[in-house]
């Protein structure tokens, strides 16, 4: 059982690096979806378009399909812009061990902060009769993190960590094998969809572009002091547009004397 949270009216967090949380849960859930149905599991999902479900419904839906698997997605926010990382939270000790594996497996994505498994007392999360997790995937108030909620190889990365870990859990380590997915970014227009790349080449990227938004980056006296009068070419990220992270070219001169909470 997939869960997109929010949807329809219920916007759920918005901030302008990561965009609308509804529409974030939504394509990471259909991903999600895709990669449990191609690794032979039955799906159902509670929302497969922009459609407002209660919590209530989605606790019937959750209960309606006997020995499920529950997976809520969600992003989080924060006021404070450095805060990021992962959370999965459980209700019952049947769920931890999902809640667990979930979080080792998005542990694995470069520059990840743990951010814990910890329990709730989530409606979706209390009611339900069998496991049932919610997953945290990121802070959109966060430049990094909220740039990857726009992202379609992000967003994939996301589905595929958490994916993995339902099939470890039903069916032992080694079992998984990520399909190759499709040439899609539903997030954008599609004059600005990119060619697809690996999660592997994605991870390098995001790697490359962590070192530029670290404190001081680029501009960082003790770094620059013998590059002056040097031109250089460096990169960084300065905004998504349509849901696609793109990278801005800078060349810097460098001469004498011159010098960016849970909704659940």
């Amino acid at each position: 059982m997939v869960d997109a949270g929010h949807g329809g009216k219920d916007n759920g967090a918005y901030r302008n690096y990561g965009g609308a949380e509804k529409v974030a849960t939504l394509d990471v859930a259909k991903r999600l979806e895709r990669k449990l149905r191609e690794s032979q599991l039955k799906t159902v999902m509670t929302r497969s378009d922009d459609t407002f479900i209660s919590l209530d419904q989605r606790v019937a839906i959750e209960n309606s399909q006997k020995n499920a698997v529950f997976v809520s997605i969600h992003f989080n926010d924060s006021r404070r812009r450095g805060i990021h990382g992962f959370e999965t939270y459980y209700h019952s000790p049947a769920s931890r061990d999902l809640a667990a594996t979930i979080q080792t497996k998005l542990m694995t994505i470069p520059h990840s902060m743990n951010r814990g498994v910890k329990t709730a007392n989530f409606r979706v999360l209390r009611l339900a009769t069998y496991p049932a997790v919610l997953v945290e995937c990121g802070f959109l108030s966060n430049r990094l993190e909220g740039g990857g909620a726009r992202d379609s190889e992000y967003r994939e990365l996301l589905a595929d960590r958490i994916a993995e870990a339902i099939v470890e859990v039903r069916y032992g380590e080694g079992v998984y094998h990520a399909a190759a997915a499709p040439v899609t970014n539903e997030l954008s227009p599609p004059a600005l969809a990119r060619p697809r790349i690996s999660a592997r080449q994605f991870t390098a990227r995001l790697e490359f572009f962590s070192a530029f938004l670290a404190p001081g980056g680029c501009d960082n006296d003790e770094r620059n002091k013998n590059n002056r009068g040097e031109k250089r070419e460096r990169f960084r990220i300065v905004g998504v547009t349509g849901g696609v992270a793109e990278t801005h070219r800078q060349f810097c001169f460098h001469h004498s004397g011159v010098g960016s909470e849970q909704v659940a």
